[in-house]
């Protein structure tokens, strides 16, 4: 009833989708019935990022066509997804207050185990059990409405891109998001692909195209430095005839650094990207905005220092590669293309980049800095409720 009665309803597909095999069956249910979807971090590489019922990532470090669409749902069905701060924000009080809100999750203790947004219906299942039995039933949905939501996604997808002019337009350094974007079309289908902790974590999924079937993993918001270095050994002997893409701060290598002996020993396929914004960017991001920028240990000024990982990297033995600026970018992942074996690329990041667009505490998904007027957010949301 709850969807018949809809006009503006959403999909969000979670680690729980995929941890059922239950990729194909939300797929068909999105194609009959052509309802728009977004996913976790966890759950995106199972979808097209380009489809146009896919809205976009939605979060704290979510799109803002991910998050706008959230926001002005009348109807969200969560499948297999932890409704923690990182996708609700710091209020769920916030989080789309119009809507209603279904739940299914088979583990009951995330009905009361944090804070939750009110949800109207919890269903307490697997999500297998729970689509094999609901896409039984013949909908008799408001087709037309629902088309004209679709539409106006998509129009919010073409406005807000993640990748706009001013990122293709660094010529002294790599911009993060111009390169995740270009580096993402390169990933041969079923390569493994590892981001690491911090702003290269978030920089990844916002900004990589995923348009072939590929095994994006990481661990996420537990956010150990140093993880996706040991996570590619992990994968390689997982499966040997893999390529593994490992993304990597130039903060985080030191604290795993032992593992390129294990990489080298073992020949790892593995193309070690090291986002090389000399020093930790995502906390002097925390500095800028609580601190004033008031810098403590954060880069080479303010008491933080890190070893040219190029250097490191050879002396293990390792091959290597530098991108120095946007230009680089597509001649340097042409001439990986051609080498064999594990290679350290060093990505020579702007210093002063930071993750945009992203929610500030205590601030409501749809309001994303940098920020935007009042009248146009309330213009923004008129268009997609009228």
């Amino acid at each position: 009833n709850l969807l018949e009665n809809s006009k503006r309803p959403i999909l969000v597909i979670g680690m729980g989708v995929k941890l059922s095999k239950g990729f194909d069956l939300v797929r068909n249910f999105i194609k009959k019935n052509k309802i728009p979807y977004s996913c976790s971090w966890s759950a995106a590489d199972g979808f097209n990022s380009k489809d146009k019922y896919n809205a976009g990532l939605f979060g704290t470090c979510g799109t803002r066509p991910g998050n706008f669409t959230i926001q002005n749902a009348d109807l969200i069905i969560f499948l297999g997804v932890r409704l923690g701060p990182q996708l609700v924000g710091s209020d769920p009080k916030k989080f789309s207050p119009g809507s209603k809100k279904v739940l299914v999750e088979i583990d009951s203790n995330e009905f009361t185990s944090q804070k939750l947004p009110d949800i109207d219906i919890k269903v307490r299942a697997d999500v297998n059990t729970f689509l094999n039995s609901f896409a039984k039933n013949k909908f008799n949905l408001k087709c037309n409405d629902i088309k004209k939501w679709v539409n106006k996604i998509n129009i919010l997808k073409s406005s807000y891109p993640i990748l706009n002019q001013r990122n293709k337009n660094n010529e002294n350094f790599v911009d993060p998001y111009f390169f995740f974007s270009k580096v993402s079309n390169y990933f041969k289908k079923n390569s493994v692909v590892i981001p690491d902790a911090s702003a290269n974590l978030i920089w990844a999924f916002q900004a990589m195209n995923i348009t072939k079937d590929l095994n994006v993993f990481s661990a996420f918001n537990h956010s150990p430095m140093g993880y996706s270095i040991a996570a590619s050994v992990g994968a390689y002997f997982g499966d040997k005839n893999k390529e593994i893409y490992a993304f990597i701060g130039d903060g985080s290598v030191p604290m795993q650094v032992q593992e390129l002996e294990t990489v080298a020993n073992y020949k790892i396929n593995s193309k070690i990207f090291v986002i090389n914004n000399l020093g930790y960017g995502l906390v002097k991001q925390t500095q800028d905005v609580w601190l004033k920028s008031f810098y403590a240990g954060v880069d080479k000024k303010s008491g933080l220092s890190l070893p040219d990982n190029v250097k490191v990297a050879r002396s293990y033995g390792l091959k290597t590669l530098t991108i120095k600026n946007n230009k680089d970018v597509v001649k340097k992942l042409k001439q990986l293309k051609k080498i064999k074996g594990p290679v350290l690329i060093d990505v020579k990041i702007d210093p002063s980049s930071r993750v945009k667009p992203k929610i500030e505490w205590g601030k409501p998904l749809n309001d994303m800095s940098p920020r935007l007027t009042s009248a146009k957010l309330s213009s923004i949301e008129d268009f997609l409720k009228r």
